[in-house]
Formats: structure tokens, C-alpha cells, sequence
């Protein structure tokens, strides 16, 4: 019987912020698009695209995290490239709104994510690299 294989911890912590950030995303897509309203209502001004976005983008949350349970490579580079979105975001708040801060800020949690997938124990869980 083969032996199954240890989880890095860094993974299952991935796997449940997407799960999390995906379930989230889900609900105020839904919220935008009409479907769960706590208030008033948005209309109008683009919310109906934006909500089909935020609920796209859900699902794709929600995939991504089941596959990194599930140690499917693909998720490691979809990981990888939305992180590289996040500092790509981070570089345009910096000249957006003219502070290090806030760019800095937002640099932090992708910055992470990126030296983290990137580390030879994690490809080696995702079998990448050979033993």
C-alpha cells in the first residue's frame, strides 16, 4: 500500500483562504446581481456584469482550492499567476494613489504566495520535480 503523501501546511492555509475568499465572492456576486438583497437593491451602472464576474471568479476560487487539496498541478500555477496579478495590483496602487504604503500593503500576502509556491518542498508535493 503506498504511503500518502504529507500536505504541506502552507497548501491546506492556501486551500482554505480560497475556499473562504471563494464562497465570499460567490455571495456578493449573488448580492449584486439581485439574488440576495440586504438593503436596497444596486441597479443600474454595470452591478449586473460585475456580479457575473464576481461569480465566475467564485467558481474559479472555489476549483482552485479543491484542486490544491487534491494536489493537481495546474492549481499550483493558477496560484502562482493570480499572485502575480496581486503585485501587479500592488505596483499600480502605488502610482494610482502616489503612497508606498498602500502599495506595499497590498504586496505583502502575494509576494508570500508567490516565494512560497515557488519553493522545491511544495513542487515536490505537486510532483514537479522528482524526488
Amino acid at each position: 500500500m503506498a504511503k500518502p503523501k504529507k500536505m504541506p501546511m502552507g497548501i491546506v492555509v492556501l486551500s482554505l483562504l480560497a475556499t473562504f475568499a471563494g464562497i465570499v465572492t460567490l455571495v456578493w456576486g449573488a448580492r449584486l446581481l439581485g439574488w440576495l438583497v440586504f438593503g436596497a437593491p444596486e441597479i443600474g451602472d454595470g452591478t449586473a456584469l460585475a456580479g457575473i464576474v464576481s461569480i465566475v471568479s467564485g467558481a474559479i476560487l472555489l476549483a482552485a482550492a479543491g484542486a490544491l487539496a487534491a494536489y493537481r498541478p495546474w492549481a499550483l500555477l493558477l496560484t502562482q499567476i493570480v499572485a502575480i496579478v496581486g503585485v501587479l495590483n500592488a505596483v499600480f496602487t502605488i502610482f494610482a494613489t502616489g503612497t508606498l504604503a498602500s502599495g506595499i500593503g497590498q504586496l505583502i500576502l502575494p509576494g508570500l504566495v508567490l516565494w512560497y509556491t515557488n519553493r522545491e518542498d511544495v513542487a515536490q508535493a505537486f510532483g514537479l520535480v522528482r524526488d
